[in-house]
């Protein structure tokens, strides 16, 4: 039987290399932001350290870092910054740790003497990445304009009679009446002294304490030196009280015996 051989034709095909390249993007985990809030007082008086603490919403997986951050807004009548308003740790900003599972943090800081407003800014990191809520984790601390404050008063004899060295501060920082009260000494009996340096004659010198650069470093704080001139009888006198006086009103006295 005859066949016919059957030839097979094979076309050549031609195979096509392709190359895929990837753009190799970096990528950062997506947090969600935390849920946290800052706690403080209302408000606060001078020279003190109130707490504030940073309270997250519920226990978190990892560990949480951050910051909290200070700002002042004076409220007085020559308004000014005041150095000594800081955290307790030193400075206006403060680094935060939270443990895994820790839903607390506390700090505490040191308010000054000028009245203003505090407030405390907080943010919040995980892995580097940013997780500080939406709404700002900040609270306000009111510091109030007070009547000043006498601290303490000194007393120095002159060769014209002495000196009364007053410590103080007033939060508005302002003083406008100065007033001491001389009592004599137990086996003298003669009635108590009173002298007032009003307005017109101290409330200047106040006012130029606190417009000064120098004054900035101390807040409100000041340091009056107030010369008294005696012609006799200056070993009767056995005490003094000094009060001062801002537009908030008179201060409590203090006392100073003379030695």
């Amino acid at each position: 039987m005859w066949s016919r051989p059957i030839r097979r034709l094979l076309r050549p095909v031609r195979l096509m290399a392709f190359t895929l390249l990837v753009a190799a993007w970096p990528l950062r985990a997506q947090l969600a932001p935390v849920g946290a809030t800052l706690e403080c007082p209302a408000t606060a008086e001078p020279k003190q350290q109130p707490r504030v603490a940073l309270v997250l919403a519920g226990p978190y997986a990892g560990q949480l870092s951050g910051r909290l951050t200070l700002t002042f807004v004076p409220n007085a009548a020559i308004p000014s910054d005041d150095a000594s308003l800081q955290f307790s740790t030193g400075g206006r900003t403060a680094p935060l740790t939270l443990a895994a599972g820790s839903t607390r943090a506390e700090f505490s800081l040191q308010t000054g003497t000028v009245a203003g407003a505090i407030r405390i800014n907080a943010t919040l990191e995980a892995a580097g990445v940013d997780v500080t809520p939406v709404a700002a984790v900040a609270c306000t601390i009111t510091m109030a304009r007070r009547v000043p404050a006498v601290t303490e008063v000194g007393i120095g004899y002159t060769a014209t009679g002495f000196n009364l060295s007053v410590t103080g501060y007033s939060t508005p920082r302002q003083v406008t009446e100065a007033r001491f009260r001389f009592l004599p000494r137990p086996e003298y009996n003669w009635a108590p002294i009173e002298i007032v340096i009003p307005a017109e004659t101290i409330a200047g010198k106040f006012s130029d304490w606190y417009r000064s650069s120098a004054s900035a470093q101390f807040g409100s704080q000041f340091t009056l030196l107030q010369p008294f001139r005696v012609d006799q009888n200056l070993h009767t006198v056995g005490s003094v009280y000094v009060s001062l006086r801002n537009q908030e009103g008179l201060s409590a006295e203090q006392s100073a015996s003379f030695p």
